[in-house]
């Protein structure tokens, strides 16, 4: 490539004068011609997705590295898995970080599956989710504690209502039982 080229290359890089590196379209020339330049300057970071600068973001914040991750968990699975073949079950992989086995329960079949997985994020989301788990455990007890102080008034009421009846249609049938009488 000639200076000539290469100036030339260079001031019309950026511009719609040449294909779009990124996307690879060749833009059309008559409805084009008055609009030179692009809107803003052509950088290979703002045409990537979401997902992927996601991707970039969660590597860069991770507590550990994929790799790192990967080892940890085939070792527990690994770990594991042993373990429970050593039990005598019949254990069989069927993911890179999960395997499974057959149990009988009451006469019937069933698979349990043992999922290994290292989270992408800081250590500190973990003691979250165990904070978070043990709050939704204690506000389950405590709704199912009211429902069955509101299913016990409940019966409790009803009851009564039911001896009110009672005892009424008894008074009536007493009543019409002298009147005939």
């Amino acid at each position: 490539m000639t200076k000539e080229q290469a100036k030339k290359y260079s001031a019309t890089r950026g511009t719609w004068d040449t294909v779009n590196p990124i996307t690879k379209i060749v833009p059309n020339k008559k409805k084009e011609k008055n609009k030179k330049k692009c809107r803003k300057p052509l950088d290979k970071r703002d045409y990537m997705g979401y997902n992927s600068f996601r991707k970039r973001k969660e590597i860069m914040t991770m507590a550990v590295t994929i790799k790192e991750a990967s080892e940890i968990r085939a070792e527990y699975v690994k770990s594991l898995f042993e373990h429970f073949a050593e039990k005598g079950e019949d254990v069989g992989m069927i993911t890179s970080g999960s395997f499974n086995f057959p149990v009988t329960f009451d006469g019937k079949e069933a698979f349990v599956e043992i999922v290994v997985k290292v989270p992408k994020s800081e250590d500190d989301e973990c003691y979250a989710k165990r904070e978070e788990y043990q709050l939704n455990l204690k506000e389950k007890e405590r709704k199912a504690i009211e429902s069955a102080e509101k299913k016990a008034k409940k019966m409790e009421a009803d009851a009564k209502r039911r001896a009110e009846a009672k005892a009424k249609r008894e008074k009536l049938a007493a009543e019409n039982a002298s009147v005939k009488g």
